[in-house]
């Protein structure tokens, strides 16, 4: 059976019947453990947004139709006011941010985005890094870091958010908003056995500090990885990479 697993949203005026509707909705709910969907900026569908008279706010839209839920990512969802906002903290919907990419294209994360108050009020989030087209490199510390960077600053409070907020929203707080909670995102008895390994030789890592999670959120990045077990299966080993050629790749 074929089960749509993820929308891409960039005009409000397609969330109609032909589209999404009540049984689609139903559908999603039923057969879809989680569902992917992207909500685009505003900014690049604002000539079509501002003619629609038929659709409320997207989120708000897709909450009154039962789409919303724990069940639901959402992705980006960087321009939300409070309505929408409302609708993702009560239906426990989960959104991924994905900071570098946004800078990039200027989506007006820093003047806009309300996602470290999402947090704050109990949201869902992960952190992703979007395509290389968008976020260019890959590393969820990376990405992580600089998500937290950014909250702080609009929040204009420097303990508002941590170093281990950080980590914590790349890995376990991550893994329950893609609805993989029980299965990824520790390192706990009866999860998968999924490990990374950094290599704290670098100068990164001198003085080394009392709590070495600071050091790799603010001092670190991906560079650092040394050896990565996903579930218990080796696939990089002394920083190569184990099942891929890359020498072929480069060929």
């Amino acid at each position: 059976m074929n089960v749509p697993r993820s929308l891409l949203i960039s005009r409000p005026d397609a969330l109609g019947d032909a589209v999404v509707t009540t049984t689609m909705a139903g559908w999603i709910k039923q057969h879809a453990p989680s569902t992917h969907i992207t909500v685009l900026c505003k900014r690049y569908a604002r000539a079509v947004w501002e003619h629609c008279t038929h659709v409320d706010e997207v989120l708000v839209h897709l909450d009154e139709l039962g789409v919303l839920g724990p069940h639901v990512l959402v992705a980006h969802a960087v321009h939300l006011d409070d309505a929408e906002l409302d609708a993702v903290l009560r239906t426990r919907t989960a959104v991924a941010s994905c900071p570098w990419a946004y800078l990039r294209l200027a989506q007006g994360f820093t003047a806009a985005a309300r996602h470290g108050e999402l947090v704050q009020r109990g949201g869902r989030m992960a952190i992703g890094c979007d395509a290389e087209n968008a976020g260019d490199a890959v590393d969820v510390l990376r990405a992580a870091t600089l998500w937290v960077g950014l909250a702080r600053d609009r929040a204009m409070d420097p303990f508002s958010f941590t170093a281990h907020d950080a980590l914590a929203l790349a890995t376990r707080r991550g893994a329950e908003a893609i609805g993989e909670g029980a299965t990824i995102g520790s390192l706990e008895v009866g999860k998968q056995a999924d490990l990374v390994v950094h290599d704290t030789t670098g100068p990164q890592f001198v003085p080394r500090s009392s709590d070495p999670v600071l050091e790799l959120i603010w001092a670190s990045d991906g560079r650092s990885v040394r050896d990565v077990v996903v579930a218990g299966r080796v696939v990089v080993r002394d920083k190569r990479c184990v099942t891929v050629d890359v020498d072929g790749l480069r060929a």
